[in-house]
């Protein structure tokens, strides 16, 4: 025999799938979901069984720069139970002024956990855009570990 013959191996090797690459997408995928769903679920649980009171802001965090800053006040509020609590709001508002240092506002809270207190504005205006913009990465996320997984490897040459 020369040396041109095609020596014959087996069966052909199944293609490689890119698991690694489906591994990740799938976690980053959970990952965004649970954390669209944690926000989502907290909104909707202060508006179900959140207590309204009114609370003194007795100061402010401010957080950012060049124009793009976030504020977190904390406040001071009597519970339902009678205890005098202070507690840092669960999340930041960008303006300013509807929390000025000493002002009385109304905020919402957690019974189970007064550390869950946000402005009562805040819960009327439901979860927000960012457990939507959360949610549309997890869809991404699964659909890019989809591709990865049922992509079709290129023929050998």
């Amino acid at each position: 025999m020369n040396g041109d013959a095609t020596r014959s191996t087996g069966p052909a090797a199944p293609p490689r799938r890119p698991i690694l690459l489906v591994l990740i997408f799938a976690l980053a995928g959970i990952g965004f979901a649970a954390l669209a769903w944690s926000l989502a679920a907290d909104a909707m649980r202060l508006a179900a069984k959140g207590v309204r009171v009114e609370a003194q802001v007795v100061s402010i965090d401010e957080h950012g720069r060049r124009g793009a800053a976030s504020y977190t006040p904390t406040f001071q509020f009597r519970t339902t139970d009678g205890r005098v609590v202070r507690e840092r709001s669960s999340e930041s508002v960008s303006s300013k002024a509807e929390i000025a240092g000493g002002r009385r506002v109304a905020v919402v809270y957690d019974p189970d956990r007064t550390s869950n207190v946000r402005l009562a504005s805040s819960v009327d205006a439901g979860p927000g855009v960012l457990p939507w913009i959360f949610g549309g990465f997890a869809i991404a996320a699964f659909a890019l570990a989809g591709v990865a997984l049922f992509k079709r490897p290129a023929a050998p040459r």
